[in-house]
């Protein structure tokens, strides 16, 4: 250990002597500049490669390389930039690998009056720019270094700022703001930044910080939002959002205010005169972090996930610490907490564990309640705007919302009807924009009914259902957001409640938001049609299956009733609804299966009728439901189901002629049950349904 000091005195010694003579000659101006830059360079090479070995540097030997640093330092002003700057360079050295955490107290203090002045700019005249940010980064590098090992920088007495010592405080952290608003490089600023964070975490004199915090608040704020004059880098808003947390913690920590805040954590947490600090200071204050907040959480939507999680921590470290002092920010903070959840870069298990565990409180899962609603009442009116991105964004942070007090246990009786009347809302709302953007769409060209019937032939047949509502792309994505909305309503207490609601509404509404009930109705059939299917894979329990039939029956009565008394041929509106009638056919075929084979006496005609019409989304929907109705009853295909099932039609088309109803669909359905026309053979399906015919038509 000894041997390793001897050497490394033996290496610095000559070095040392060297910058000694030099400095002196300096101060005559008999020397050159480059002599003592080329002393300097090696110097801190030396003491680069001696620091290698943990035990080479100490105290005593910093104290003897830092005499000839010191005659630099006196004649800063008429140095070139690289000598200070490689004197700097070395200090820092001596600072982390000599003194360590033994530098005196003095020196410290020396120290950091010599720091502050250099990176204030002591050398503004120099017209060299890279240079000076060169030399203010190292300037800032070392008044880290010096918070590092020293802590307070000599300042504290028995952990309090000595009262001569406040105004060096003061002009050390105005330096190192000056250093983050006027920095000429993200490098500067950073370096500036980074002191700073040290410094608030070496001093614990709470006192001190509050003289100092408004202006430091003050400044980050404007760095962090979007009012200031640059655009910060990801690096700067993380160890800002760092500083910020670190002097929250020490200067608005409710064990610091425990006056106040036993007082108001019994309340409410709610912003009334009750429970108002007594503090005068504590109260201002507040109302201006506040507001400082508010400027900040926009950083909540920011695309790099390292700001989101700084974000998220200085968020927790409010809730957890702060709650009661900063109790006016406690809604804004939980809110962000949960939109932050909600981004796909942060949504991991281990971050979504650690927002359950902090929104647990019941307090904030209040708080979390009175968001959802917010911001369920308010989806409507953001789904009719043209921005896309909010819209994605509100249904992703009501998803987060929703999980979050689905997993707490949280009841949400009170906010059934307002989801339930908001989704209704907001279907009906995209559906309206959606149109004016799908003028036209449906007037696309029909095919003949000879050419439906070859199709319903073809062996590759469709059993997908097009998207007759939303086909634009931006449409799309937001009722995909809503479709997980409402599955994720269906595996909650919310399932009940929501699907007899919207069915509910089916018959009581009209226009566009008939419509949407329609389409929600569909939504969540579909979702539990293929939850029983993936369970009756494994398992054959017959209650499965019967969980939801009363509603899908319920709807599937309100569909058939639709088509019965539609005509296909009618405006935009009644067309979609039909088709979605459609769709509700299929569910309700698929369900039942072979079951549903009575049911066609009623179903098949008004299917077939619509092959028929002038509107090719339309036909095009009345293919595919005849395709599934055909294979859910497990018919050989549609030419198979018509054949078997002529004898209902032909009585459709009696009833039809009976009322004077002289729609050529009528004569075309007529065509289809002709085997000849199709070139269909004679089946046993043919001949059951002649023998279904003239069995019905035999007097009793």
């Amino acid at each position: 250990m000894d041997e390793a000091r001897v050497e490394a005195f033996r290496s610095l010694k000559p070095i040392c002597v060297e910058l000694s003579q030099l400095a002196l000659k300096c101060k005559t101006k008999r020397t050159n500049g480059k002599f003592i830059v080329s002393t300097l360079e090696a110097l801190y090479s030396m003491l680069q490669v001696k620091s290698r070995r943990p035990d080479a540097l100490d105290a005593k030997l910093a104290d003897y390389v830092f005499f000839p640093l010191s005659q630099i330092f006196r004649d800063v002003e008429n140095l070139p930039i690289r000598v200070v700057e490689l004197a700097l360079q070395c200090l820092q050295t001596l600072l982390l690998k000599g003194w360590k955490t033994h530098i005196l107290p003095d020196m410290s203090r020396q120290l950091l009056i010599l720091l502050c002045f250099i990176a204030e700019g002591g050398l503004k005249e120099s017209k060299v720019k890279d240079v000076n940010e060169e030399l203010g980064t190292v300037a800032f590098e070392c008044l880290t270094s010096l918070f590092q090992t020293s802590g307070n920088a000599g300042l504290t007495s028995n952990g309090s700022i000595r009262i001569e010592n406040a105004p060096i405080l003061g002009h050390t952290v105005s330096v190192m703001l000056d250093g983050l608003a006027e920095g000429p490089s993200v490098k500067v600023r950073l370096a500036a930044l980074t002191s700073l964070h040290n410094m608030v975490v070496g001093i614990s004199d709470k006192e001190a910080l509050k003289n100092v915090f408004p202006g430091m608040v003050s400044s980050l704020t404007k760095v962090l939002s979007a009012k200031s004059t640059f655009k910060p880098s990801y690096q700067e808003i993380i160890t800002g959002l760092q500083v910020l947390q670190n002097l929250f913690c020490k200067v608005l920590s409710d064990d610091e205010n425990s006056a106040e805040a036993n007082r108001l954590r019994a309340a409410t947490l709610k912003a009334t005169t009750e429970n108002m600090p007594a503090n005068p200071w504590l109260d201002a204050t507040a109302s201006q972090v506040k507001m400082a907040l508010a400027n900040i959480m926009p950083l909540r939507y920011h695309e790099r996930a390292e700001v989101q999680q700084a974000l998220s921590q200085l968020c927790v470290s409010i809730l957890e610490n702060s709650r009661a002092s900063l109790y006016q920010s406690v809604g804004m903070t939980v809110d962000t907490l949960v939109i932050i959840r909600s981004h796909p870069c942060t949504n991991t298990e281990d971050f979504a564990f650690n927002i359950n565990r902090v929104l647990a409180e019941p307090s904030f899962l209040e708080t979390l309640k009175d968001s959802l609603h917010n911001w369920t009442m308010a989806l409507p009116r953001i789904v009719q705007s043209s921005d896309d991105i909010r819209k994605q964004r509100t249904i992703d942070q009501i998803s987060a919302a929703y999980s979050i007090l689905q997993i707490q246990g949280v009841s949400l009786d009170t906010l059934h009807e307002s989801i339930s009347i908001s989704l209704r809302a907001s279907v009906s709302a995209a559906i309206e924009e959606s149109s004016k953007k799908m003028i036209g769409a449906a007037s696309a060209t029909t095919m003949e009914m000879t050419k439906v019937l070859q199709l319903t032939k073809a062996t590759s047949i469709s059993t997908t259902f097009s998207d007759i509502l939303f086909s634009e792309s931006s449409s799309g994505t937001t009722m995909q957001g809503v479709q997980r909305l409402v599955r994720q309503s269906q595996d909650t207490a919310m399932s009940n409640y929501l699907p007899q609601s919207i069915c509910s509404s089916l018959r009581t509404s009209s226009g566009n938001e008939q419509l949407a009930a329609l389409w929600l109705s569909l939504q969540v059939l579909s979702h539990h049609s293929d939850n029983v299917f993936a369970l009756d894979q494994y398992l054959n329990l017959a209650t499965t299956q019967d969980l939801e039939q009363p509603l899908l029956d319920e709807v599937y009565s309100f569909a058939l009733s639709t088509l019965s008394t539609s005509s296909f041929d009618s405006d935009d509106s009644t067309w979609q609804l039909q088709a979605l009638s459609l769709e509700v056919v299929s569910l309700q075929a698929r369900a039942q299966k072979q079951d549903f084979r009575p049911e066609l006496v009623d179903a098949l005609y008004p299917i077939l009728e619509r092959l028929g019409s002038n509107n090719a989304a339309l036909q095009q929907h009345a293919m595919t439901c005849l395709n599934v109705v055909s294979g859910a009853c497990e018919y050989l295909g549609s030419a198979a189901l018509i054949i078997d099932n002529a004898d209902y039609l032909v009585n459709a088309i009696s009833l039809k002629l009976n009322t004077f109803d002289i729609s050529p669909q009528a004569p075309q359905v007529l065509v289809m049950m002709n085997p000849s026309s199709r070139s269909w053979p004679a089946t046993t399906a043919t001949q059951n349904s002649s023998n279904r015919s003239s069995q019905s038509s035999t007097p009793s």
